[in-house]
């Protein structure tokens, strides 16, 4: 990892927050979100660039770079969120992390929303969002609208924030929390920040949902979460990723019945582009977790469910077999 540039006596300053900015190749865009961030002597801005073409340009180019109490780093390796971020965790000091992403920006009001917790008990806190396309915020996006609205709004909502709400941003965690339990990002291109996610929602002892909105989730025409799962490789690793937080939240007793997993679509897409993945994959469900997979793939068929569940059960079986 190359280190650019951090703000002169930073190191040992006693932040109260730490905002962790990964950004790859969109400086316009990394700007509009450093000005929703305040300039403030307790709040640490690190941004991370992913290998970038023109990085070694930027501090000359943008200005902004060099405010008071930010910090500028690279990874050695490019093509991943999860991995920048991990450079930022390695670097933050506030007592709470907050996380971004270079295109998305935080609303007018953040300062005095993310004040009110600074001595909350919670482990994590977190927050409403609202989706807007990027080249024009004034223009409603969908994107990600149904993990919002399930948040504030479900029966269960703090086992959904627990294990069903796959993003860091919107929320604040406590850096003591995630240091102790040594949670870190995937150093994947995609899904890189679920598991991450769902480990920190299942072992939190206490969260706090506000309904103030706090960021704005921006949606670009050909970025990853435009194209999902087009690609085999995605779809192989964002199941790949699911299954192992669905297990957990299985292990954890976080999972709810009647709420489909985000798992699940994904799953029933892979049926029907490869049926031999599809059940590759499922190998790597948990023995308790298969009931409950089950009954959500197949919620109103219930031959279905008996069937899938005997295929589950032939493919563990065999797997296991072949292992001995």
């Amino acid at each position: 990892m190359t280190s650019y540039s951090f703000s002169s006596g930073s190191m040992a300053h006693p932040f109260t927050f730490s905002v962790i900015i990964p950004h790859y190749n969109t400086p316009l865009l990394l700007m509009r979100c450093l000005n929703s961030i305040p300039i403030r002597e307790d709040i640490q801005v690190i941004v991370i660039d992913d290998c970038s073409p023109d990085a070694d340009t930027y501090l000359e180019k943008y200005p902004l770079l060099s405010r008071p109490f930010l910090e500028f780093y690279s990874t050695e390796k490019g093509g991943s969120a999860g991995r920048a971020r991990n450079v930022g965790l390695a670097h933050a000091k506030g007592k709470w992390l907050l996380f971004a992403d270079a295109d998305d920006f935080f609303v007018d009001g953040f300062e005095s929303m993310i004040d009110s917790f600074v001595d909350a008990q919670d482990d994590i806190v977190f927050f409403d969002y609202k989706s807007v396309m990027s080249d024009n915020p004034s223009i409603t996006s969908n994107r990600d609208q149904n993990y919002r609205v399930q948040l504030h709004h479900h029966p269960q909502k703090e086992v959904f924030a627990r294990t069903y709400y796959p993003f860091p941003f919107a929320k604040m965690i406590k850096r003591s929390f995630v240091e102790n339990h040594r949670f870190r990002f995937d150093e994947t291109r995609w899904s890189n920040d679920f598991f991450f996610s769902v480990s920190s929602g299942c072992l939190a002892e206490s969260l706090h949902i506000d309904d103030r909105v706090l960021y704005v989730l921006c949606e670009k025409e050909g970025s990853l979460t435009s194209k999902f799962c087009e690609d085999m490789d995605e779809h192989v690793l964002r199941a790949e990723i699911g299954i192992r937080c669905f297990n957990l939240a299985c292990s954890h007793h976080y999972l709810i019945e009647d709420e489909p997993y985000p798992l699940i679509p994904i799953m029933r897409k892979m049926w029907k582009r490869d049926k031999v993945k599809f059940c590759q994959l499922l190998a790597g469900l948990s023995t308790d977790a298969v009931p409950i997979f089950c009954r959500q793939y197949c919620p109103l068929a219930s031959w279905k469910r008996r069937i899938l569940l005997c295929m589950l059960y032939i493919i563990k079986k065999f797997r296991c077999n072949r292992i001995l």
